[in-house]
Parts: C-alpha cells; sequence; structure tokens
C-alpha cells in the first residue's frame, strides 16, 4: 500500500535482518499513524499544502528480546514486530515530571532531536494558527491511556542548534525595526514581525480589519505598536 512505498528499501532490509524469523509474515502496518489521524478528525484532510513529521519504527531484534523478561519480551515479540508507522514520537513519562506536557517536550527531543520553544506549545497560539487556516483539529486527544499533542508549526520558524539539538522558536523583530501600520503596503516578509506580533499570529487577526478593503493575496493588515493604527 501507500505505507510501504513510501518507506526506503534499505529499511526493509534492516527490519529483516532485526526479525529474520518472520521471513514474508514481516509487515509494513501504519495502523498506529491512521488511529492518530482519525482522532484528529476530518478537518486535517484540508491541510493540503502541510507536512505530518510520522515516526518508522522497526521490530526489536532477537538479541533485545532475549535479554527482556516478562510483559516487555511478549510486547517486543509479539506486537511491535513489524515495520508500524505512527505518531512523531512516543514515550511513557518519568518520575518526577511535573506534567505529561514536560514529557511530550521530552520524548520529542529524545526520538527527533527537536526542540519547540515554549511560544509554540502554548495552547493560544495553536487555536490562533488553527483560527488562520480554517482547521477544527483538536490541540490534545486521548488514545487509551496515552495523551497526544497536535502541535501545528507555523512557516516562519527560525531554526538553531541547542545542546546538540535542533531548536525551532518565533521569529523575534530586530531592535529599532519600525512598526508597519495597518495599511496597504508591502506584502509583510515570512520572517517579519510588527506590532510586537509574528506573521502567523497577525494572520489568524485579520478578522479584527473585516470592514477594511480587500487586500491583494499575499498581503496582512498589522497594527502599529505605537499608535494602534
Amino acid at each position: 500500500g501507500l505505507a510501504a512505498q513510501g518507506i526506503e528499501p534499505g529499511v526493509h532490509d534492516l527490519a529483516r535482518s532485526l526479525r529474520p524469523d518472520l521471513g514474508a509474515r514481516l509487515q509494513t502496518r501504519a495502523y498506529h499513524l491512521k488511529q492518530a489521524m482519525e482522532q484528529l478528525g476530518p478537518d486535517v484532510l484540508r491541510l493540503q499544502a502541510w507536512y505530518c513529521l510520522s515516526a518508522v519504527t522497526l521490530p526489536y531484534g532477537l538479541h533485545d528480546i532475549e535479554a527482556a523478561s516478562g510483559a516487555d519480551r511478549q510486547a517486543m515479540e509479539e506486537v511491535r514486530c513489524h515495520i508500524d508507522l505512527g505518531v512523531t514520537a512516543e514515550g511513557p513519562s518519568l518520575p518526577g515530571e511535573g506534567s505529561l506536557d514536560a514529557t511530550a517536550q521530552r520524548v520529542l527531543a529524545e526520538a527527533c532531536g527537536v526542540r519547540i520553544s515554549d511560544k509554540i506549545w502554548d495552547e493560544d497560539v495553536q487555536w490562533r494558527l488553527r483560527k488562520a487556516l480554517g482547521v477544527d483539529v483538536p490541540l490534545r486527544y486521548w488514545d487509551g491511556p496515552a495523551k497526544g499533542y497536535v502541535l501545528i508549526l507555523p512557516t516562519d520558524l527560525v531554526h538553531s542548534s541547542e545542546g546538540g539539538l535542533l531548536k525551532f522558536s518565533e521569529p523575534c523583530r530586530a531592535a529599532g525595526q519600525p512598526s508597519a501600520r495597518s495599511t496597504a503596503g508591502k506584502p509583510v516578509g515570512p520572517a517579519e514581525a510588527a506590532g510586537g506580533k509574528t506573521v502567523s499570529e497577525w494572520k489568524a487577526l485579520q478578522d479584527e480589519f473585516a470592514d477594511q478593503p480587500r487586500l491583494p493575496a499575499g498581503w496582512i493588515r498589522v497594527r502599529s505598536r505605537s499608535s494602534s493604527e
């Protein structure tokens, strides 16, 4: 199917080397990803120009299975025994973690080497992004005992390296950069910020200017921080 077509042949070879005992029974399964997508609702299909970061999980090797015991061994040998497409990252919470939000951020860093700035995780920012895109996609969902997080990343994020991780953050307005007024001037660039907000945040607030004349495609209105015009 489509799931198998999206995976490099070398991944299949590696999976077969980990579980040679399965032979032709080794499968590529999209069950976990499909289950997560169903939780997001039909509006996610409208994000045609966006991408979903999905994880490809390989089966445990025979050496790891033999070293395990009890329920862990059974899960490794009989459940996590195929090539699985799933959510971006998953993992258990650890003692001392203050919340599942902290767990989600840690698991993303460990599994993908990626850190997303706290502001992007903010519930208000995520709701504004959804409003700007015109989609009704939940912020979180429960899959049995597991809590899933659905992050939409703005297209104007900046990236940097921090502690060996790839960090994505909201763009900052340079010191001394003049604020733009809510007039039909030039289109705001993807990494610019004006009036104390990022481009993505202003896009989510365009209904404030509903009484203004229609702008050309790709233009948005912003308010001046100094005059509120």
